[in-house]
């Protein structure tokens, strides 16, 4: 007598609570970085190559004309690392999902938190970046000042507002784990993605 098959339990595939906050800018930013830091090694050997070559003391090293220059370019390597920290939410931007409270963090050194209590204004809107339409999910305690409006890109990550570039999944994520309240007002901004998808097959 054959023996039954056990049937498996369909388990539903679980709702992810992190996302990247903006994926192009990560993708543009950690691009710009490998390639800059490739040049930087690159130089650097040649620069510290040359004056083995031509057999400068090493006491002399610090003063030759080869390491001035590589003291000035890693000295920019520096300036842009600060210039990344500076925006490290917009750059490196985690958003995590906790159960009472948004998480948003960045580098591992930076993080904010809103609670869902205290969210009182949420929406979609969008914003350009070299000339390409991003969608933006947006979270704040205080009014978002018009000037922002359709032009989500130049809103600051302060202590009171977050912003998400949207996608599905992180949409779909937010809907599942936001109280009701927010989940339904969030649910009711979506006609802005309708729309522009309208427009475009129009």
């Amino acid at each position: 007598m054959a023996k039954k098959k056990k049937s498996r339990e369909y388990k539903a595939p679980k709702i992810r609570r992190t996302h990247i906050n903006s994926s192009y800018m990560l993708a543009l930013t950690t691009s710009a970085i490998v390639a800059y830091s490739g040049v930087m090694s690159y130089m650097s050997y040649l620069m510290v190559n040359n004056l083995i070559i031509h057999q400068v003391p090493k006491n002399e090293w610090p003063t030759s004309d080869e390491m001035i220059v590589l003291y000035m370019l890693w000295g920019a390597v520096i300036f842009m690392f600060g210039i990344f920290c500076f925006h490290a939410y917009e750059y490196f931007g985690v958003l995590r999902i906790r159960d009472d409270y948004l998480e948003l963090r960045a580098l591992g050194l930076f993080r904010r938190r809103l609670y869902f209590a205290e969210i009182k204004y949420i929406g979609i809107d969008y914003g350009d970046i070299s000339g390409m339409r991003q969608f933006w999910i947006y979270f704040s305690r205080v009014p978002i000042p018009m000037k922002y409006y359709h032009r989500m890109t130049r809103l600051k990550y302060t202590k009171d507002t977050f912003r998400v570039q949207y996608n599905r999944n992180t949409y779909e994520s937010l809907l599942h784990y936001l109280p009701p309240k927010l989940s339904r007002e969030l649910g009711q901004h979506y006609s802005v993605i309708r729309l522009h998808k309208k427009h475009i097959t129009s």
